[in-house]
């Protein structure tokens, strides 16, 4: 798309704060540099996105960082275990 209307901007910019404050990250991808200067135009606050060029390298990015969470996670159960199991008892 190399054109969007304002309230289009407005719209989808609404979606992707929605997505975060029911605890989600938001993945964009694709968006268009005249669809980046609208939205910048419009005052809409593009800073803390998360953007890749295209969906392909937006999901091998993010398949790669969770399957590096998870790998992590292991190692954060462990070390959470140990500090219940130090805590006196009263």
């Amino acid at each position: 798309m190399d054109v969007v209307e304002p309230a289009t901007a407005q719209h989808l910019f609404k979606i992707m704060r929605s997505v975060e404050l029911v605890g989600c990250k938001e993945l964009v991808s694709g968006i268009r540099p005249s669809v980046a200067k609208i939205m910048v135009e419009l005052g809409i606050e593009l800073s803390t996105l998360v953007t890749y060029p295209t969906l392909v390298e937006a999901l091998r990015r993010w398949i790669n960082r969770r399957a590096a969470a998870a790998v992590c996670r292991p190692q954060l159960r462990s070390a959470s275990l140990d500090l219940v199991k130090a805590r006196p008892t009263s």
